[in-house]
This record gives C-alpha cells, structure tokens and sequence, in this order.
C-alpha cells in the first residue's frame, strides 16, 4: 500500500489486480472525481482509501473510502443524480458543480460496470466502481 498527503488528508493507495481493458481517459475521470468529492468533504486530517481489487476471474473493482462525515440514506439513492446537492450551501462554498457523481455513473455505464455508495452518518463513505476486465465493445476502437 502506498501512501500520500493531499491537502491534510492521508492517502493510502491498494492496487490488487494486473490487467483490465478500459478507456484510460475515462478511468482518470472517474478516479479525479471521487477523489476531488473525498479531499472536499472529509475534514483535514481524516483518512481516504483508494483500493483496486480483483472481484472475481471477470471483475475489478474500485474503493474509494474515507472516514468523513457519511451521508445519510435518504440522499445516497440521489447522490449520482445530474446537478444534486446533499448540502446545497456547503457544496457552493466547496466549489461543486453536481455533475461529478453523475458523470462517474455515466461512464461506469459506457464500461460495462456499476458504481453504488455504501455509507452512515458519522462512518464515512464508501463509493464502489465495478468494472469488467474486458473493454465492453461500446468502447471499442474501429481498427
């Protein structure tokens, strides 16, 4: 496991698995995205956890997990809705737009895969990215 500090935060960095198929582009996004959303809302200080495992011969998956505030039930089923706030005043302040969370389930979709959210208030959060080891065809180059 790696480690680093970004902006106070102790970053710890977990890669589990050799090869995937993907438009690496689109995996930065997603990893920028759920990284930038970490470092803005966990307070200075706390942990973040990046994880890359294998899940399964077809599978990875990607953890990012800190010990920020969490989020509460009634807003993680909107959370990857297109310009939704959890806190409209703290995500100004913030500087959020609405739109990374919902790009990240754009994207997870164009690959194949899914991304959820496992959280409580007062336990941090936890955003899973499933993706399929192969390139799904919609990825596909013309050759």
């Amino acid at each position: 496991m790696r480690q680093v500090n970004a902006r106070g935060h102790q970053i710890h960095l977990a890669y589990g698995f050799k090869e995937m198929r993907a438009d690496p582009q689109r995996l930065e996004q997603v990893l920028r995205n759920l990284m930038e959303n970490a470092v803005r809302y966990v307070p200075e200080g706390r942990n973040i956890e990046i994880r890359w495992t294998e899940s399964g011969p077809d599978k990875v998956t990607l953890h990012v997990k800190d010990d920020g505030p969490g989020i509460a039930p009634e807003h993680q089923a909107r959370l990857f809705e297109r310009f939704y706030r959890v806190d409209e005043s703290r995500s100004r302040d913030a500087g959020g737009t609405g739109i990374g969370l919902s790009l990240v389930k754009h994207i997870m979709h164009r690959h194949g895969g899914q991304v959820y959210v496992r959280s409580d208030i007062g336990r941090g959060a936890e955003f899973v990215c499933e993706f399929p080891k192969s390139q799904p065809a919609s990825l596909a180059q013309p050759g």
